[in-house]
């Protein structure tokens, strides 16, 4: 039910059942990341970095919450963080051989390098 709730972008009504999941199980990353998409989906970027770092504590070689952070850091203007995650995210992508995913995130640190040069 929550996944299908979450494909449909029926963010509210999957909100309950991702916190649950992670309140049964709170080591698993997983939960953590589908409640952090929900809170990304419903712009509440404080909550979606918690939970995104909450994953990224849980198992730091997980690319997409990387990516999901430095995406989230960018909006809040912080692009120190936001460089730190899309590099991240472009190295544990290389190493997993996701060439095209790899190749996006290098693109994204590029473009943040040069939005907050200063």
């Amino acid at each position: 039910m929550c996944s299908s709730d979450l494909k449909l972008k029926n963010n509210k009504k999957a909100t309950p059942h991702f916190k649950e999941a992670v309140r049964i199980k709170p080591d698993n990353y997983m939960a953590h990341f589908n409640l952090g998409l929900v809170y990304l989906n419903l712009k509440k970027n404080k909550p979606a970095i918690k939970e995104f770092k909450e994953v990224t504590r849980i198992n730091p070689k997980y690319a997409q919450a990387h990516l999901s952070l430095a995406v989230l850091y960018d909006k809040e203007h912080d692009g120190g963080n936001a460089i730190f995650h899309s590099t991240k995210a472009e190295t544990l992508f290389k190493d997993k051989y996701e060439t095209k995913k790899s190749d996006q995130a290098k693109k994204y640190s590029q473009a943040l390098l040069k939005r907050y040069k200063k």
